[in-house]
């Protein structure tokens, strides 16, 4: 399925099972870098969308662990830049 447009059934059940496999060590993840249980959901949360949205891209280069764990780092990356700005503006 590599490269292809993946059928949406697909890619709910696909997702609902890395969900299942990853969503507490991404949780765990996410809090190590964000300090904060409320910012560290919403990461996981944005980390499932955009790996949703990302799934016909994924090569199988990696496992989907790291492929989701790097997804969550960035997103946790984005969060505290936003964070950092918003307050440098206040």
């Amino acid at each position: 399925m590599s490269g292809a447009l993946v059928p949406s059934r697909i890619r709910e059940e696909r997702i609902e099972r890395l969900i299942d496999l990853y969503e507490d060590r991404l949780l765990r993840l996410c809090f190590l870098y964000l300090h904060d249980c409320t910012l560290a959901e919403d990461a996981v949360q944005e980390t499932f969308l955009k790996a949703y949205n990302a799934l016909s891209k994924f090569r199988g280069e990696s496992s989907e662990e790291t492929w989701l764990m790097r997804i969550a780092v960035n997103t946790c990356k984005d969060i505290n830049t936003a964070r950092k700005v918003k307050r440098e503006v206040f």
